[in-house]
């Protein structure tokens, strides 16, 4: 019987001591560009936060001034409402009045229900709804109808002209302009804060 020697390698058992001396060997570089990252990053919120101090009374005007805006346009439209079912009681025997001041209700019905989840910067996200699509595609049908009655009106109802006003072609120009200052009154709060964060990073420097 032959009896088999096996040799096993032992891998060398490091101490303690050497052990914590390769931790402690790391790259000076990777240990500097950590500092830098949080010294950066410290720096950056407190140039925020002494940014944000002027900026918070001008802020909170800000947002009650488009909140009045958006609520303005809201209570407009719902009264526009009740206004365009005036005129169709009042024309109830002319059909073709009656029909245009329908679309006239249904688009500030419509544009009530949209333009209040609108923010001052997320109209894009409600110009891709289905009410703002519908909205628009009611004002479109109404122009083209007023058209065709401004073309040939005269030969048979020449008073469908007066009566058939696009309300909603000119309430757009109102909700133009609403979006407009809204957008620019947030947008002059982002460029003041900048500057501000500009010129207390340059003192400090």
């Amino acid at each position: 019987m032959h009896t088999r020697i096996y040799e096993y390698k032992h891998s060398p058992c490091l101490s303690s001591e050497e052990n914590m001396g390769l931790r402690s060997r790391k790259p000076e570089a990777k240990a500097e560009a950590a500092k830098h990252k949080d010294d950066m990053e410290l720096q950056f919120q407190r140039l925020n936060a002494r940014a944000d101090e002027p900026l918070l009374k001008l802020q909170v005007q800000t947002v009650k001034f488009n909140y009045m805006w958006k609520d303005m346009i809201v209570k407009l439209s719902w009264v526009l409402v009740p206004y365009s079912f005036l005129y169709i009681y009042r024309y109830k025997d002319d059909y073709e009045v009656v029909g245009f001041h329908c679309l006239s209700a249904l688009f500030f019905a419509l544009t009530a229900l949209w333009f209040k989840d609108v923010e001052e910067n997320g109209f894009e996200k409600i110009a891709m709804g289905k009410i703002f699509r519908a909205s628009v595609v009611t004002m479109v049908s109404q122009l083209l109808i007023y058209v065709n009655i401004w073309l040939y009106a005269d030969a048979y109802n020449p008073d469908l002209k007066f009566r058939c006003v696009p309300m909603s072609a000119f309430y757009c120009i109102i909700i133009g302009l609403a979006l407009g200052i809204m957008r620019r009154n947030s947008q002059k709060i982002a460029k003041h804060r900048e500057k501000i964060i500009k010129e207390i990073s340059s003192k400090e420097n």
